[in-house]
């Protein structure tokens, strides 16, 4: 039986369990991973959790994770990854769930400010990252991912430059500069399709509607939507 886990850093202390388990052969090169739902269960943790640590041990090499089939566990000296699991280069790794869940706080009074403060010049720059973004969305395929992130990337720094508050604007720019980690990178690849890309242009257009109308409350609804709308495609 494994042991239940306290919630300190907890998707690394997961991954360091798993990963002792692979290296000492008790999970074998492969073969498949207890699922998600078994994992969370005996360690008594949240699926979410187990998610965040299954996608460390991909990064540092030691699984590979095969969406909709399964975790594969990889010979533990084959693994080509990038020291996830080694403490002194996971200083700045955020649990992905976390990191947005205190975007949509942050961010979410951000769009309530904006929506109070924002230009003329201003609302203009927002609503040209929405159409930018709903371009590279419907163009043919394949999709220009560095531009679409690009366009997210203003859509978001605009909004934080119309409060008028550059403590705010930093802050922003500070969180969002965290999802680049290599265990955010990776969920993104695996769970941020089209089909949420699309959502986002949707949430982007409603969040800025509400900030061009003044209405604080809706930009801030919006703005917290288009959060969990992400956390809810991470966790499928």
């Amino acid at each position: 039986m494994l042991p239940t886990l306290q919630p300190k850093r907890l998707y690394k202390q997961i991954a360091d369990l798993i990963a002792s388990h692979i290296k000492s052969g008790e999970f074998v090169p492969g073969t498949y991973l207890p699922s998600e739902r078994d994992l969370a269960h005996q360690l008594g943790v949240s699926r979410s959790s187990v998610r965040e640590a299954l996608i460390a041990l991909e990064v540092s090499g030691l699984v590979e994770i095969r969406v909709g089939n399964g975790v594969m566990v990889l010979s533990p000296n084959a693994g080509q990854g990038h020291g996830v699991l080694d403490d002194e280069e996971d200083q700045d790794y955020d649990s992905p769930f976390q990191l947005i869940g205190a975007r949509s706080l942050l961010e979410g009074e951000v769009a309530a400010i904006a929506a109070k403060n924002a230009t003329p010049a201003q609302l203009a720059g927002i609503e040209e990252t929405v159409k930018r973004m709903d371009e590279i969305v419907n163009a043919p395929l394949p999709l220009n991912e560095e531009a679409l992130s690009e366009a997210d990337w203003l859509f978001h720094m605009r909004i934080a430059e119309a409060t008028g508050n550059y403590v705010l604007v930093e802050l922003v720019e500070g969180l969002r500069k965290r999802r680049f980690s290599p265990i955010f990178r990776r969920a993104e690849k695996h769970f941020s399709k089209r089909d949420l890309k699309v959502q986002t242009v949707e949430d982007h257009r409603a969040v800025f509607e509400a900030i061009r109308a003044g209405d604080a409350d809706a930009a801030r609804e919006a703005m917290k939507m288009h959060q969990s709308h992400v956390i809810k495609r991470f966790s499928v």
